[in-house]
C-alpha cells in the first residue's frame, strides 16, 4: 500500500500509522512539521520519505534500552536499505551513546556512514583554548 500525505497536513500524530503493516511507502508532505512519537512501525519508509524530499542526512537513533527513544539496529539496517534505494549520497548516521568500539564496527555493518558522538559521556571535557 503507498499513501501520500496531503500538503495540508503539518503534523502525524503519535502511533498514527502504527500496526498497518500492510503499508510499504510515504509520500511526506513538504509542509510537514512534526511526525509523532511512534507513528510508524518501520523507520526506513520515513527515512526513504526524508531523502525524497531532498535531506542530505538521516539520523536514527538506536538506543533501543531507552523505550522512550525507541529504534534499534534492525530499523538502522532497514533504513540503510532504503536510503540506498533513493540516493548514492545522502548520509545515515546512527544514534547511540557510544560507549566501546565495537559499537562502531556495528554501525559499519548495519549501512551506517557515521555516528554521533557524544563527548560529553566520555570523561574529562576537553580543555578549553
Amino acid at each position: 500500500m503507498r499513501i501520500t500525505i496531503p500538503y495540508t497536513v503539518t503534523h502525524i500524530q503519535a502511533a498514527a500509522f502504527q500496526g498497518c503493516h500492510i503499508l510499504r511507502f510515504i509520500q511526506l508532505s513538504t509542509n510537514l512539521v512534526y511526525i509523532g512519537w511512534r507513528a510508524f512501525d518501520d523507520a526506513s519508509m520515513v527515512a526513504e520519505a526524508m531523502v525524497g524530499l531532498g535531506a542530505d542526512v538521516v539520523f536514527l537513533n538506536v538506543d533501543y534500552a531507552a523505550y522512550r527513544y525507541g529504534g534499534d539496529i534492525t530499523e538502522l539496517i532497514s533504513a540503510a536499505k532504503a536510503v540506498r534505494r533513493v540516493s548514492k549520497t545522502a548520509a545515515v548516521v546512527m544514534k547511540d551513546i557510544i560507549l566501546d568500539e565495537i559499537q562502531l564496527g556495528l554501525a559499519k555493518d548495519a549501512g551506517a556512514d557515521g555516528v554521533v558522538l557524544i563527548a560529553s559521556v566520555l570523561g574529562l571535557p576537553f580543555p578549553i583554548f
